[in-house]
């Protein structure tokens, strides 16, 4: 989980989870500012994203902008990454810090694998990766806002790949209270246990994308959900 602190002038300071890149462990720091008006994300948990492995890691932002510091490799991007993963059904992710030729290297499938580069094996290029397919981890992404006078959302998206990598099933969440990765999505489970097991959370699975992102749109008095997230 994470850890929080706060500065001198009393700005809260909260670390994510190590994650682990080219070898190498590191952590995200976000520097939150004061509270605004409107439904604003508190916080962001990661699971199996990238180089988000293993336990879920938990960026917290009290009400506030936030601003990511850290050295390269360790992970900004991907926690941006991320949360494009719920407002996106295909993600166009951030390759800024990409160089030309692995600019296509960040997709869907390459981030639930956890691909950290290529590596020499029998004469032939291979993958190194934190998660094969035969693996069956599951990927989890949680976004929990909240607005001014106390209302809640949250948002999650949870993506599971068979063992050959041949194909995907997702599941699309909003609920009305904060959800948590630990404690909420231990494994991957239908729609149907997902709705009864967080029943209390008044939880809907949506079976498409669209239907979720149209929800999501009005919960945020979004008018027009394409344009919104195009």
């Amino acid at each position: 989980m994470a850890s929080s602190a706060t500065t001198e002038e009393g700005t809260p300071v909260v670390m994510a989870e190590p994650v682990v890149e080219d070898g190498e462990s590191q952590s995200v720091e976000a520097v939150a500012s004061s509270g605004k008006a409107g439904f604003r994300l508190d916080e962001l948990q990661i699971q199996n994203f990238g180089s988000y492995d293993g336990p879920p890691s938990v960026l917290q932002f009290h009400r506030g902008s936030a601003i990511f510091t850290g050295r390269n490799g360790v992970g900004k991007t991907t926690a941006i990454d991320a949360f494009r993963m719920l407002i996106a059904q295909e993600p166009s992710f951030n390759d800024a810090t990409v160089p030309e030729s692995r600019k296509r290297d960040r997709d869907i499938r390459t981030y639930y694998q956890g691909v950290l580069g290529k590596v020499q094996q029998e004469g032939q290029n291979q993958f190194h990766v934190l998660r094969p397919y035969e693996a069956r981890k599951f990927m989890a992404i949680v976004g929990n806002f909240s607005d001014g006078s106390g209302r809640t959302l949250a948002a999650a998206r949870l993506v599971q790949y068979d063992a050959q990598g041949q194909g995907n099933t997702q599941r699309y969440i909003l609920a009305r209270q904060p959800l948590n990765i630990a404690t909420d999505f231990q494994s991957f489970e239908t729609a149907r246990s997902i709705r009864a097991a967080l029943a209390d959370k008044g939880v809907t699975v949506y079976d498409t994308f669209a239907g979720y992102r149209e929800a999501l749109s009005a919960r945020f008095g979004i008018g027009d959900a394409k344009q919104a997230w195009a």
